[in-house]
Protein backbone atom coordinates (compact mmCIF):
# COMPACT_ATOMS: atom_id res chain seq x y z
CA UNK A 1 0.00 0.00 0.00
CA UNK A 2 2.56 2.23 1.14
CA UNK A 3 4.05 1.58 -2.69
CA UNK A 4 1.15 2.38 -4.40
CA UNK A 5 0.50 5.92 -2.30
CA UNK A 6 4.30 6.74 -3.33
CA UNK A 7 3.19 7.67 -6.70
CA UNK A 8 5.95 5.37 -8.37
CA UNK A 9 3.72 3.13 -9.87
CA UNK A 10 2.32 4.87 -13.24
CA UNK A 11 -0.70 2.97 -13.38
CA UNK A 12 -2.03 3.95 -9.44
CA UNK A 13 -0.29 7.25 -9.18
CA UNK A 14 -3.75 9.10 -10.46
CA UNK A 15 -5.65 6.95 -7.34
CA UNK A 16 -3.61 8.13 -4.51
CA UNK A 17 -4.12 7.50 -1.80
CA UNK A 18 -5.15 4.40 -2.26
CA UNK A 19 -7.20 2.74 0.88
CA UNK A 20 -7.46 -0.44 1.59
CA UNK A 21 -11.80 -1.43 1.95
CA UNK A 22 -11.39 -5.12 1.42
CA UNK A 23 -9.49 -8.47 2.99
CA UNK A 24 -10.13 -12.22 1.98
CA UNK A 25 -7.29 -14.16 3.49
CA UNK A 26 -6.59 -17.87 2.45
CA UNK A 27 -3.69 -20.60 3.52
CA UNK A 28 -1.90 -20.24 0.15
CA UNK A 29 -1.17 -18.43 -2.04
CA UNK A 30 -2.47 -19.96 -5.02
CA UNK A 31 -6.12 -20.11 -3.41
CA UNK A 32 -5.74 -16.36 -2.81
CA UNK A 33 -4.17 -15.90 -6.90
CA UNK A 34 -7.23 -18.28 -7.59
CA UNK A 35 -9.72 -16.28 -5.95
CA UNK A 36 -8.27 -13.00 -7.49
CA UNK A 37 -8.13 -14.15 -11.27
CA UNK A 38 -12.11 -14.71 -10.30
CA UNK A 39 -12.95 -11.63 -9.25
CA UNK A 40 -11.14 -9.84 -12.31
CA UNK A 41 -12.61 -12.29 -14.48
CA UNK A 42 -16.10 -10.57 -13.61
CA UNK A 43 -15.32 -7.05 -14.82
CA UNK A 44 -17.89 -5.70 -12.75
CA UNK A 45 -17.58 -2.94 -10.61
CA UNK A 46 -20.81 -3.47 -9.00
CA UNK A 47 -19.74 -6.91 -8.23
CA UNK A 48 -16.67 -5.65 -6.39
CA UNK A 49 -18.92 -3.16 -4.31
CA UNK A 50 -21.22 -5.42 -3.02
CA UNK A 51 -17.81 -7.88 -1.87
CA UNK A 52 -17.44 -4.28 0.11
CA UNK A 53 -20.04 -3.48 1.14
CA UNK A 54 -20.96 -6.95 2.94
CA UNK A 55 -18.02 -6.95 4.38
CA UNK A 56 -18.41 -3.45 5.53
CA UNK A 57 -21.95 -4.96 7.17
CA UNK A 58 -20.17 -7.54 9.18
CA UNK A 59 -17.53 -5.08 10.57
CA UNK A 60 -20.12 -3.03 11.50
CA UNK A 61 -22.03 -5.45 13.41
CA UNK A 62 -18.86 -6.89 14.63
CA UNK A 63 -17.31 -4.06 15.74
CA UNK A 64 -20.96 -2.61 17.43
CA UNK A 65 -21.61 0.10 14.56
CA UNK A 66 -17.92 0.71 14.31
CA UNK A 67 -17.40 1.61 10.87
CA UNK A 68 -13.25 0.79 8.94
CA UNK A 69 -12.99 1.37 5.78
CA UNK A 70 -14.13 3.93 3.08
CA UNK A 71 -17.47 4.11 1.19
CA UNK A 72 -17.97 1.77 -1.64
CA UNK A 73 -20.04 4.35 -3.46
CA UNK A 74 -17.50 7.44 -3.47
CA UNK A 75 -14.30 6.70 -5.49
CA UNK A 76 -13.73 2.90 -4.81
CA UNK A 77 -10.19 1.52 -5.50
CA UNK A 78 -9.79 -2.24 -5.34
CA UNK A 79 -6.14 -3.52 -4.41
CA UNK A 80 -5.33 -7.07 -3.89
Amino acid sequence: MLYHNSGYNPSTKSGVPWELVYVEEYETKKEAFNREQEIKKKKSRKYIEELISKAQGRERSDAIGEVRGSNPLSSTNFTS
